[in-house]
């Protein structure tokens, strides 16, 4: 079965674009606790690496991050799962990036959560 290869023209406006700079972001990162907004959740890490990825058999093109002692967090602040040495997620903008900063004004009781582990050298 052949597979199917797409290219700018097939993808919605921006998303090569959006990943593109999504991945920019994350490698201005690298070595730095960020987090990754989903949608329920937050992931908080070390980031150890930025790539694009393609997925599934649709073949579009997302930005690949790979974290280290990630925990997983619910929007509301609560800790979900901590995730281990490996995590890796994917984010198809760069808005779902988050630094330090960003974090405690979109999410302060996640913030409030994670400070003590930054705190305590946890990354």
């Amino acid at each position: 079965m052949a597979v199917y290869e797409r290219t700018r023209d097939d993808m919605p406006n921006n998303w090569f674009k959006n990943v593109e700079i999504a991945k920019e972001r994350a490698y201005g990162m690298l070595r730095k606790v960020a987090a990754i907004h989903q949608t329920s959740s937050v992931i908080v890490g070390k980031v150890t690496g930025a790539e694009i990825d393609k997925l599934w058999k649709a073949n579009f093109p997302y930005c690949k991050i790979s974290m280290e002692k990630a925990f997983r967090f619910s929007v509301s602040g609560a800790l979900e799962a901590t995730l281990g040495n490996d995590g890796v997620f994917w984010v198809n903008t760069p808005e779902h990036i988050l630094t330090m900063d960003e974090l405690s004004r979109k999410f302060p009781k996640v913030y409030s959560e994670v400070l003590p582990k930054i705190k305590t050298n946890v990354w």
